[in-house]
């Protein structure tokens, strides 16, 4: 074992960590481990959105947004306690003043959301969790981390292309970046090789599937999306596994999880059987 594999090893059992570890260095994957609790979450929390951000700044590079937009004039009428001067820009560096639909330090036993999450489909119907929020602060005045930001960037960013969040974030982020197993899941609907996530209550572990598939928290991808998201942040290009001329846009990761899925529970149903058999006797 490498002194690289020592090192992650033992610092994942004195931090009883449990999550995946993947260490690439140029042109090979050096270390990749799994730790912990198999289904804990795959659910990559806020690292969602520099997918929306991706998708915005995308929008901005082509002249269909501009940093200096505001919300104001894509909003309408709507979000009347979104200050007339925010702007993208503001939005994108938490710096909007705009109050926050979620408390990221509330007691997880607490339910977070004025509005079912069944209800929170799309960036449009965030609208009413977003609604009723005062202004904290003028636009600018300082950062003050904000989640409701990234959500308001989304139904802006909608606005303004004519197409969806999630089909803007499949073909300007995952697509291009060959993220082949990312995708918008609904927690109650996850294909078979998609992990459950769990919370810690009250020393027990259950399954957490209170919060959305939001612009900013909750989207799914692989450790190996990881990697294949890296080189994108660096500037336009192609994913590192993805070959030339390789088109991903209309790949269907539920239908990809199922298929590799498949043969596993092939193999736990023959083991079944020829357990069952064995009991019955000759």
């Amino acid at each position: 074992m490498s002194s690289l594999e020592d090192a992650v090893d033992s610092t994942a059992h004195d931090t009883s960590f449990s999550g995946v570890v993947r260490v690439d260095r140029p042109d090979e994957e050096a270390l990749i481990r799994a730790y912990g609790l198999a289904d804990r979450a795959h659910g990559i929390a806020s690292g969602s959105k520099a997918f929306t951000a991706l998708a915005v700044m995308s929008l901005v590079e082509e002249g269909v947004l501009a940093l200096s937009t505001t919300a104001r004039s894509l909003l309408g009428t709507d979000l009347p306690q979104v200050a007339d001067d925010v702007t993208v820009e503001h939005l994108l560096a938490h710096r909007s003043g705009i109050g926050d639909y979620l408390d990221d330090d509330a007691d997880i036993s607490e339910y977070p959301m004025s509005v079912p999450v069944h209800r929170l489909e799309t960036a449009e119907q965030f609208r009413a969790v977003l609604d009723g929020h005062p202004t904290l602060f003028p636009a600018g005045e300082h950062f003050s981390y904000c989640n409701g930001s990234f959500v308001l960037l989304a139904l802006l960013a909608e606005r303004s292309s004519g197409t969806s969040y999630h089909d803007l974030v499949r073909r300007r982020v995952f697509a291009p970046a060959a993220m082949v197993d990312s995708d918008f899941l609904r927690t109650d609907d996850l294909p078979g090789c998609a992990a459950l996530g769990y919370a810690e209550v009250d020393g027990a572990w259950r399954t957490n599937v209170r919060r959305p598939r939001g612009p900013d928290h909750r989207r799914r991808r692989s450790v190996h999306d990881a990697r294949r998201h890296a080189p994108v942040l660096d500037g336009p290009g192609r994913g590192p596994d993805r070959a030339p001329g390789e088109d991903h846009s209309h790949d269907d990761p539920a239908q990809r999880c199922t298929e590799r899925a498949r043969p596993i529970r092939a193999r736990l149903r023959a083991a079944f059987e020829q357990r069952r058999r064995r009991a019955r006797g000759p």
